[in-house]
């Protein structure tokens, strides 16, 4: 039996591993919601437990369970990160949501370009919420989600993207489908100023999300199937999907944005799309919660959700309609011939 002797100095982020392991029982999984390496999560959950001088973990087992030690100290976990998470809000002026008020954490993108019409529709089914929106990095929206300093959490998914949460502490809900797609500026023609052809033979100027954005996982699965790296010259990286969409409209690159966020610039002839099917990749919006329900309007706005999954797929061109129809993003639809015409055999409108 391995032996712990206590240490001496114990680090915050020690505790946010631990909790980020609880949440999603993998090793995994919490390596990547903390934005390092397996081998690194793993050498900091031991740093831990020599510092507390007993095991936390049961390795024996998987999914991970926590030893009885493990089971004690993780309600400690997450109350010491939640009360320094709120002091620190404190310090910082950050006002705590009023009684009654529903909390929602969420990347800069999703709160900027979606969740203004989709809460929108929801209380013109539901009636009207008194709601808090946080703007933070997928890290921070998890980890406020773990420790209760919000109610609900939307995030990006994307195929083959890791359950961030654990399944029997957390539920999760797809609130929106759409497509995560190319675009560039247009030329004076109208066209894409950067097309990505079937087969990239020169270097395209290369707007990246980085390497801890949400989003930046998807981007790089597009890219490893169907481009060698060294034909996409990065010449931009940001976290942040807005800062990326800034740089395209001022003709710098090609960036990868999800639909609903480019959608009005297409519209416009300010952004084109800047290749085929082949360069998109279906992305989702999730909602995510405790499995503990904390008030009526949690409960209404998640039954809603339940209920109307055509109405979060149309509700960005206010369409509701029957179970079956063609999305926003359905290629069978108008609506994307209308706005993806390289896509859907087209050729883009010239100005």
């Amino acid at each position: 039996m391995q032996a712990f002797v206590a240490g001496k100095n114990m680090e915050l982020s020690w505790l946010e591993d631990l909790i980020a392991l609880h949440s999603s029982r993998s090793f995994s999984k919490a390596a990547e919601i903390r934005h390092v390496t397996q081998p690194t999560l793993s050498r900091r959950i031991q740093s831990l437990e020599i510092w507390l001088g007993a095991p936390l973990i049961d390795r024996r087992v998987f999914p991970i369970v926590l030893t009885e030690q493990g089971k004690s100290f993780i309600k400690a976990s997450e109350d010491i990160v939640q009360s320094l998470y709120r002091e620190r809000d404190i310090c910082r002026g950050v006002t705590r949501p009023v009684r009654g008020t529903m909390s929602f954490a969420m990347v800069q993108s999703i709160a900027t370009d979606f969740f203004p019409d989709w809460i929108k529709l929801a209380e013109s089914k539901i009636g009207p919420l008194k709601l808090s929106v946080a703007s933070r990095s997928l890290h921070d929206c998890v980890q406020a989600l773990i420790v209760d300093s919000c109610d609900l959490m939307l995030a990006y998914a994307s195929k083959g993207s890791p359950q961030i949460l654990d399944a029997s502490r957390f539920q999760t809900l797809t609130v929106l489908e759409d497509l995560l797609v190319p675009v560039c500026a247009v030329d004076e023609h109208g066209s894409p100023a950067f097309a990505l052809p079937e087969v990239l033979t020169t270097p395209i100027p290369y707007l990246a999300y980085s390497s801890y954005a949400s989003l930046s996982g998807a981007v790089s699965s597009i890219i490893e199937a169907h481009a060698r790296r060294e034909m996409l010259d990065q010449c931009y990286e940001s976290d942040l999907a807005s800062a990326l969409k800034s740089m395209a409209l001022s003709g710098r690159g090609v960036a990868w944005l999800p639909h609903f966020s480019v959608k009005a610039e297409i519209a416009d002839g300010l952004l084109a799309v800047a290749g085929s099917m082949r360069w998109a990749a279906p992305i989702q919006v999730n909602a995510y919660r405790a499995i503990e329900t904390r008030s009526q309007d949690e409960e209404a706005l998640w039954a809603w959700m339940q209920a109307h999954p055509l109405g979060r797929n149309a509700m960005l061109d206010g369409i509701t309609g029957p179970a079956g129809a063609a999305s926003a993003v359905d290629p069978r639809s108008s609506n994307f011939r209308r706005d993806y015409p390289s896509m859907s055999g087209r050729r883009t409108r010239r100005r």
